[in-house]
């Protein structure tokens, strides 16, 4: 590490200053290392870093807990440091922020400004657009950045009006960028590239798996409705054919590393069919996503299932190819009877949830205390700054696992009695 001289100040969240020295400072691979001349030294790690800004030969780092430290006096190497700072901070959280894609296509620059979906603004300000196999990458100059799968992506559309490119998630947020100047058509066909392509891998896994006498044609259209995984509804999936939902349960019920069988795996599929008979098939989903290829995790494919029950304020969600399996159930609204635009809402969520994840639940089933642990430390940043995510582990009612049909089935009974 290359120390450098620097003046610190600490604040407490009242802005008090609590201690203020000359100091050395340097990047380590984590955080950033300070050396008081007067007391203890301290460790900053990247991830606990809030916001970072640089104004007037001074960069002020605001951590989650709501402390403040401002550091000064750097000389002549005072924007080498801040831009040494920024660029290792934002290396970690990308991958705090299960950013997973490391296939970088493309990048441009704009302004931007992301809002919700009753159109309050949550970030905006200038940034960098990086594009890459499955996702953008908003990286503000200020704001901590954000990733946009193409999977969440329902519309893009150019107004020449008002020089703007506007992309609409399936959540309802907006995402408008300008200040492009001639880059906007170049952008917008990059991203519909990147989708259309999404779409062809899906449809070469789906081929993998589906009996030959199913039509090229349906699989290229299914693709399309399955959206990289998403858990699309049963009515979606036989608008495309009538006889094609009546194929899927011979392709995802499936044990580990038997994703190629032809038949399906009687046990799993019994527990589909009992939570469909309990619900009736107008409110199941089915889900079948890519391998992760770019990704740290393992690379496989995911076969998955949701089953909502609106009376029950509850959704069933399972993975049907892995060791372990259980079914893990989902409060659909806090208080009162879910509608069917709160059931259609919950499912995105999920959808979105279970993306960012990587089909990983013990995150969402941990406990606060079990998250502060190291096993969870990677995702404790996304917990912290991507809202659907805590909503999910507080939506998480319990699990019932598949030890026997029958007490499977008693659990499944318990927590869904517990819900009405």
């Amino acid at each position: 590490m290359e120390y450098h001289n620097a003046k610190y100040k600490s604040l407490d969240k009242d802005g008090k200053i609590i201690n203020e020295d000359d100091c050395k400072v340097a990047l380590a691979e984590e955080g950033l290392f300070v050396i008081p001349n007067k007391g203890k030294e301290f460790y900053l790690y990247y991830s606990d870093i809030e916001r970072l800004k640089g104004i007037d030969n001074q960069i002020e780092v605001l951590v989650y807990d709501g402390f403040r430290y401002v550091f000064y006096y750097f000389g002549s190497y005072y924007e080498q440091f801040l831009h040494n700072l920024v660029s290792k901070r934002n290396y970690q959280m990308q991958k705090n922020l299960l950013m997973l894609d490391k296939d970088y296509q493309k990048e441009f620059e704009a302004s931007f400004e992301f809002t919700d979906s009753e159109r309050r603004t949550i970030k905006d300000g200038k940034a960098k657009i990086i594009l890459y196999r499955n996702s953008l990458v908003v990286t503000p100059q200020e704001e901590d950045f954000f990733n946009i799968n193409y999977c969440d992506i329902e519309k893009i559309d150019f107004e020449p009006g008002k020089f703007s490119l506007n992309i609409l998630l399936d959540l309802g947020e907006k995402l408008t960028l300008t200040m492009m100047g001639g880059r906007f058509e170049e952008l917008k066909s990059d991203i519909e590239r990147l989708i259309e392509e999404m779409y062809q891998r899906t449809a070469e896994m789906l081929k993998e798996y589906f009996p030959k006498g199913v039509s090229e044609w349906t699989i290229l259209q299914l693709s399309r409705v399955l959206k990289q995984g998403k858990a699309t509804k049963k009515s979606e999936i036989e608008e495309i054919s009538p006889d094609l939902w009546g194929v899927l349960p011979r392709i995802i019920f499936k044990r580990p590393d038997e994703e190629s069988s032809q038949e399906p795996d009687e046990e799993r599929k019994a527990a589909f069919d009992y939570l469909l008979s309990l619900a009736g098939p107008e409110n199941t989903y089915i889900g079948i996503r890519e391998s992760f290829t770019s990704s740290e995790e393992e690379l496989k494919p995911i076969f998955w299932f949701l089953v909502a029950f609106p009376k029950e304020n509850a959704i069933a969600s399972e993975v049907t190819n892995e060791e372990g399996h259980a079914t893990y159930f989902f409060r659909i609204k806090e208080d009162g009877k879910p509608s069917p635009d709160d059931v259609k809402r919950k499912v995105k969520e999920i959808n979105r949830s279970m993306q960012a994840l990587n089909f990983r639940r013990d995150v969402i089933r941990a406990s606060d205390d079990e998250i502060k642990s190291d096993k969870f430390s990677r995702y404790r940043v996304a917990l912290r700054k991507l809202p659907y995510l805590n909503r999910i582990r507080q939506d998480f009612i319990d699990r019932a696992i598949h030890t026997s049909e029958e007490s499977w089935r008693k659990e499944v009974q318990k927590i869904l009695k517990s819900t009405s």
